[in-house]
């Protein structure tokens, strides 16, 4: 007699995104050979959340060889690529050529932040350890020079002018209500604050 081993089959078929369902599964619609659509289920990996552009491309795969429960594990878009040396890491996305934006992990030790602006939240606060170097302006808002727990420890220098709203104080010395003594009242100028 002879023994028949049936094998569960697992198929692997190379498609395109043209549409995609965000619901707490994302649900990607496939096109692939001879513009055949399918929908799988996208599982994404836990952390990291990205809804790809139409056109990317995945490998989408058929549990069990059953081609109505397909599941795609890794979108990738070669129109798109950011190239990093051996060992590198970067998280980045697409907007248009002028417009990269990119979180850089390079083998010289930086890590290289590219956007159009950055916004951070932080309730708690935060701590820079290290020296902190500023190319063009700063904008304090809030109670920053009035609130004893925000306080540089460091020297700060500044090749610009510093303007202050309300005030600016050096030391206890109020630079809007200071005043010299022992001046005449008249058309002359006092010297400069000593």
């Amino acid at each position: 007699m002879r023994k028949v081993v049936q094998r569960a089959r697992t198929t692997f078929r190379r498609a395109f995104v043209v549409g995609i369902t965000q619901a707490a599964n994302k649900v990607v619609t496939l096109a692939g050979l001879a513009d055949q659509q399918k929908t799988a289920e996208w599982i994404e990996p836990y952390g990291l959340a990205a809804t790809p552009k139409i056109g990317a491309e995945t490998v989408a795969q058929c549990i069990d060889g059953d081609e109505s429960h397909n599941v795609v594990v890794v979108v990738g878009d070669r129109r798109f690529r950011f190239v990093v040396d051996d060992g590198e890491v970067a998280l980045y996305t697409y907007i248009n050529s002028q417009r990269p934006h990119r979180l850089h992990f390079r083998n010289d030790g930086t890590i290289q932040l590219l956007g159009e602006a950055l916004r951070i939240e932080v309730p708690q606060g935060a701590d820079l350890i290290g020296d902190l170097r500023i190319t063009g302006d700063l904008t304090l808002q809030g109670n920053f020079a009035q609130t004893g727990d925000q306080n540089v420890t460091g020297d700060i220098t500044a090749s610009g002018t510093v303007t202050g709203d309300t005030d600016v104080k050096f030391g206890a010395v109020s630079g809007l209500q200071h005043r010299h003594g022992g001046v005449q009242h008249g058309n002359e100028e006092s010297d400069g604050p000593e």
